[in-house]
């Protein structure tokens, strides 16, 4: 909550409400806040997804319940949808906190932000699994997933500060730019969520195949 959300929130009111004027407020809500979004469907996927796997598998608790493919299969599953909801959650808190400020609340709006944030969601939830699966212990994940997140961001802001073309090519990649771009309407949602989507699904079925159960402290 405080990392996730209110960080978040604070640092937007701070940044943005002194660069405003009331002509512009309502709309220019989707761009002030594009990043935001982005960034919170990032932590939601790494430090919700990818932590809480890896804290399940050091505790012992994959290991002793969770060892079949059904089993898998199941877990993960459950835990995905979990965290779509999860993540639709702090969508709308977010919502409410912040768009106070630039005119009335608008369903049609919230709407639109939703389906584009799960967007982000699903393209971030490939990687999170993925990452979910390497052998690192929990404190260690803590710290990788840190660092990921903070290069992300920081390769985004510096396309918005510095020409370089090296930095470009390296953004073609990186989810938290295309994310961004998504967010702020730049780039069309439907293709982007039904291949990412695709590619989910797939990453699915290769980790119910390949998860591993046995904590990094394990000699079995």
């Amino acid at each position: 909550m405080l990392w996730t959300l209110i960080s978040p929130s604070a640092l937007f009111y701070l940044i943005t409400y002194n660069n405003m004027t009331f002509s512009t407020q309502a709309a220019d809500y989707i761009k002030s806040t594009a990043g935001f979004y982005a960034y919170i469907s990032a932590t939601v996927a790494f430090f919700g997804v990818t932590f809480y796997i890896i804290g399940r598998r050091e505790s012992g608790f994959i290991r002793s319940f969770i060892y079949s493919t059904e089993a898998k299969s199941i877990f993960l599953a459950s835990h995905l949808i979990c965290y779509f909801v999860a993540a639709s959650l702090y969508c709308v808190s977010f919502y409410l906190i912040t768009k106070p400020g630039f005119g009335e609340y608008s369903l049609r709006e919230f709407a639109e932000i939703l389906y584009r944030f799960l967007t982000c969601f699903i393209i971030f939830c490939t990687p999170a699994l993925l990452l979910a699966n390497r052998r690192l212990k929990f404190q260690t994940a803590n710290t990788v997933i840190s660092i990921v997140i903070f290069i992300l961001v920081l390769l985004t802001l510096l396309s918005s500060r510095v020409e370089s073309t090296a930095i470009d090519l390296v953004n073609i990649i990186n989810p938290f730019h295309l994310s961004k771009d998504i967010m702020a309407g730049h780039s069309r949602v439907l293709p982007f969520m039904a291949s990412f989507g695709a590619i989910l699904l797939i990453t699915f079925a290769c980790l119910v195949k390949t998860l591993k159960i046995n904590p990094v402290w394990s000699r079995y």
